[in-house]
């Protein structure tokens, strides 16, 4: 999609980010795509996605964390109730890819900057939406599954997250 790339660029070049923004398509049915070469962690599949890499599509089997299937409705939890997920699990598949590379309208766009960039766009959301950005952040297992990506697309609205441990270590 050529006007996505075109807004990629513009944020990429006001902000001053490096990398690239993620874009994050959840579908309820199976999407032909690219398939990772082997399973990963959400979080990786996000980080090779904000250094350029090709467009992946994922499905269950291609996610590693159990918490990470439950988190983005692949699956229903077994033994405990997970409150931040998507509910019911009815994911098939989901894109991610960067934004420029995206082919159709994202759900959720994943900005992964340092804190000063990150103070930056929340003051222009600030200044554009003229409402505070109220963040739900633990920073525990799978953030980025849950708190950048579930979670706005559950409620429409930007999350920020100091990400999860797997994320940092990555």
């Amino acid at each position: 999609m050529e006007k996505l790339e075109v807004l990629s660029q513009k944020i990429k070049r006001f902000f001053e980010i490096p990398g690239s923004l993620v874009a994050v398509k959840i579908l309820e049915r199976e999407f032909e795509g690219v398939r990772p070469n082997k399973p990963s962690l959400f979080c990786d599949f996000v980080r090779r996605a904000a250094h350029g890499e090709e467009a992946v599509t994922i499905t269950e089997n291609d996610l590693q964390n159990f918490a990470a299937r439950v988190i983005l409705g692949f699956a229903e939890p077994k033994y405990v109730d997970i409150s931040l997920r998507l509910k019911p699990a009815k994911t098939k598949s989901i894109v991610v890819a960067p934004l420029e590379k995206m082919k159709e309208s994202p759900d959720v766009v994943i900005v992964i900057t340092n804190p000063s960039r990150m103070m930056e766009i929340v003051q222009v959301l600030r200044r554009t939406t003229r409402s505070t950005l109220e963040v739900s952040m633990t920073c525990e297992a799978s953030a980025v599954a849950g708190e950048i990506t579930a979670l706005p697309f559950m409620e429409k609205k930007p999350n920020l997250t100091l990400l999860c441990g797997g994320a940092r270590m990555l």
